[in-house]
């Protein structure tokens, strides 16, 4: 039973998991990620519960239990038929209070769900929660939200410990009735055989620990299938997938733009927008705060697909191409998309294999070329939870290192020189120089931050905008 529970979680959490990394981003962007949490532990303990005691123990039990009154059966009929229509009795108000207990439980659940994900966001943002004072109301929100999951639970144990305090006591009433019937058949002159009456009692306690196993049962069930939905629920969650199969053949990596649009008719964030990338090519796309530079970078990648338009690369529509094969062309540079790992070679590797660490050396040492040695990061510096312990200007070396390995054609770069010093700034710029003349870049930058470069083209994005969305950002402005 324990290695069927435990093979049943493994699959489970691997399904799950596998599911996760493919849903579609807007999920986790509308949703977060915390809620997701609980099902790793509290849930999946449940339905190996629900396998292991509610289904296999629980017919092992049943068959103990008509096991246990056909032996009975062969001792005294009248013990048989006490014993039968007790245990029948039982049933009917510990399934009442079991079906109280499903809405108790669900709530709990919930509510320990939503309490883990505050949490877990709040502790992702915790240096918001300080630079603004915010200690105080997001201790306050907490308080409200645990003091709301304690009722529920004390709730929850009530009934639960009503159950558990009920199920021995039905069964010592029906041991009452039994000695009742026998001392009223003695009464009444009936006789008794001794030794098949100390059968049934050694053979009726000895059943105890079973029946009040699968009068408890109920819990069980109900605590296994309130974590099955909930885990059905993720798994419905819809996942990238492409209406089509093809495969896009990698090239040199020309990008064409053709009347692209995105967002509800009413509020446009770009619309009609066109450009040509051209191979070998440095491309400068820029805009004011919420003109969608960000959102372009996504819809390349194919992060976003409800877009109106065409996308081309290398005269292959991306809509009727797969995903995974359209990544295969593009490598994005952008603090939105934070390293992983513990150290520096785990964050900038692909596999990770210890045989890949010569030519992540050989890429980092290039990327770092020019700086001074006391700036320099080597493959085993810890970098901390995706990179938290890096300063700006050693965050942007790693995502250019890690981009660069992929050697992929077309790189996207969103912000690069944003908050970083001057010395790497520049050192940046003699990179990207360099790399122009192998591949397609285009460069995603706000109008005041332009550096000293040449581009092969540029798209203003603010020109790009419905007039109903530059009125509105007219109107923040002002």
């Amino acid at each position: 039973m324990a290695s069927m529970g435990e093979r049943l979680t493994y699959e489970l959490r691997n399904q799950l998991f596998a599911h996760q990394l493919r849903l579609e981003t807007r999920i986790y962007e509308e949703k977060g990620v915390g809620k997701y949490l609980l099902r790793y532990s509290g849930d999946l303990k449940s339905i190996q519960n629900y396998l292991t005691k509610g289904i296999i123990g629980f017919g092992i039990d049943i068959f103990m239990i008509l096991l246990f009154l056909w032996v009975l059966s062969r001792i005294s009929h009248s013990l048989t038929l006490i014993s039968f229509f007790a245990i029948l009795f039982m049933l009917f108000p510990l399934s009442i209070l079991n079906y109280k207990l499903q809405d108790i439980s669900e709530q709990r659940r919930n509510q320990k769900s939503g309490l883990l994900a505050f949490v877990s966001q709040r502790l992702q943002a915790i240096i918001t929660v300080k630079a603004f004072n915010r200690e105080r109301p997001e201790w306050e929100r907490y308080l409200k939200r645990s003091t709301k999951n304690y009722q529920t639970n004390l709730q929850f144990h009530r009934l639960s410990s009503l159950i558990f305090i009920l199920v021995p006591g039905l069964l010592y009433v029906m041991i009452a009735v039994i000695m009742f019937s026998i001392y009223w058949q003695k009464s009444n002159g009936i006789q008794i055989d001794q030794a098949a009456l100390l059968s049934a009692f050694l053979l009726i306690i000895t059943m105890l620990p079973i029946m009040r196993r699968c009068l408890r049962i109920m819990v069980c069930w109900k605590l296994g299938l309130i974590s099955i939905r909930k885990l059905q629920r993720v798994l419905d969650l819809a996942i990238e997938q492409s209406n089509f199969q093809d495969e896009l053949m990698l090239g040199e990596g020309n990008i064409k733009l053709d009347k692209l649009s995105f967002g509800p008719a009413n509020h446009r964030v770009f619309q009609n927008l066109s450009a040509d990338w051209a191979h070998q090519g440095l491309h400068l796309v820029t805009g004011g705060t919420g003109s969608g530079k960000s959102l372009l970078i996504k819809i390349l990648l194919g992060i976003y697909a409800e877009y109106e338009g065409e996308i081309f690369i290398d005269e292959q529509n991306i809509r009727q191409s797969d995903v995974k094969s359209l990544r295969k062309m593009l490598t994005v540079i952008s603090a939105d998309y934070p390293l992983l790992g513990k150290s520096v070679f785990e964050a900038i590797s692909y596999s990770r294999k210890q045989s890949k660490r010569k030519g992540a050396g050989l890429m980092l040492d290039r990327v770092q070329q020019g700086l001074a040695e006391n700036a320099k990061l080597s493959l085993d510096d810890r970098i901390g939870s995706q990179g938290h312990g890096l300063s700006k200007g050693q965050e942007r070396i790693l995502l250019f290192t890690r981009a660069l390995l992929t050697r992929k054609p077309i790189l996207l770069l969103d912000e690069p020189f944003s908050s970083i010093e001057p010395h790497i700034q520049q050192h940046l710029l003699k990179l990207i120089k360099r790399l122009r003349k192998k591949r397609t870049i285009i460069l995603f930058l706000k109008q005041n931050d332009l550096p000293k470069l040449s581009f092969d083209s540029v798209l203003d994005l603010d020109s790009y905008q419905a007039e109903t969305h530059q009125a509105v950002m007219k109107k923040l402005g002002s």
